[in-house]
């Protein structure tokens, strides 16, 4: 299938391993690789999980939208909040927030190995972009 412009369409299929999910018995959901549930984003950002969570909208009982429920508790990642407003809430300085934020480094990398291990091709940075 190609577009009038001459481009390719394609898609990928969201079905993905469930985090936590019994490795012997791997149960796949939709869109499971794009969340992620509070307490992982902890285990992971550490001091930083309140600054990320601020930012990119995660919310402790999940924020995922899922008329079947099968995310439940999970978080689909957004930037819900601009620096300036994430330093106000955390009563830092804005350089401050995003310092925080920008210099996750390894743990991002982390996250972002997260993803691939249930399935994704898809990559985060705390930058907002995918690779």
């Amino acid at each position: 299938m190609t577009s009038p412009e001459g481009g390719f369409f394609s898609a990928e299929d969201a079905d993905s391993l469930v985090p936590g999910g019994d490795p012997n018995h791997p149960e796949k959901k939709e869109g499971a690789f794009y969340v992620f549930s509070a307490a992982e984003l902890k285990s992971i950002l550490g001091k930083a999980a309140e600054a990320f969570a601020l930012r990119y909208g995660v919310e402790e009982s999940g924020n995922a939208e899922d008329p079947h429920g099968e995310l439940t508790g999970q978080n689909v990642l957004f930037v819900a909040r601009e620096i300036e407003e994430v330093a106000r809430r955390l009563g830092v300085p804005a350089a401050d927030a995003n310092q925080t934020i920008e210099g996750l480094g390894a743990r991002s990398s982390r996250l972002a190995a997260a993803a691939p291990a249930r399935g994704s091709m898809t990559r985060f940075s705390p930058a907002g972009t995918a690779s």
